[in-house]
């Protein structure tokens, strides 16, 4: 439901933005829609106020990159352009949280090698089977971390 007052932010933020001028015909049609918006999210069952502020500032931020993407495209930037650029603006922004995620998620327990016995019996009664299978859960999560990253690299 939020993403119906797109149009609403859109006009506000182009005006800001841009000075862009929307005719009041248009923007009195746009009211009806934001106050329909309100009511139908008052009343639903599992409205919270943080669910639904993280919605309106998604899609406020996504009317932003609209409005500004638009202001690119009529001047100096291709598509191609402006996508090559948003997706390394993307890479450069996510590589040092994704970098830190992947030390926490690795950590040092990451790099143990158990040689011997598969079933042998380390220090507090840990099998080396389970650490094994710790390693194991643990490396999977890391590659689909990875593979989270890289899906939004080349998105």
């Amino acid at each position: 439901t939020i993403k119906a007052s797109a149009p609403f932010f859109t006009v506000i933020i182009a005006y800001l933005m841009l000075g862009e001028k929307t005719s009041p015909l248009v923007v009195t049609s746009l009211v009806p829609v934001a106050i329909g918006l309100v009511l139908v999210s008052l009343t639903e069952l599992s409205f919270t106020v943080v669910g639904f502020c993280a919605a309106v500032a998604t899609n406020v931020i996504e009317c932003v990159q609209n409005v500004f993407s638009k202001s690119l495209l009529a001047g100096e930037y291709t598509a191609s352009q402006l996508q090559f650029y948003t997706s390394l603006t993307a890479l450069v922004l996510q590589a040092p949280i994704f970098l830190y995620q992947m030390r926490i998620t690795a950590g040092p327990e990451m790099h143990v090698i158990i040689q011997g016995s598969e079933n042998a019996t380390l220090a507090n009664g840990i099998v080396a089977s389970d650490v094994g299978a710790a390693a194991d859960a643990d490396a999977s999560t890391a590659g689909f971390l990875a593979l989270l990253w890289i899906d939004g690299v080349l998105y």
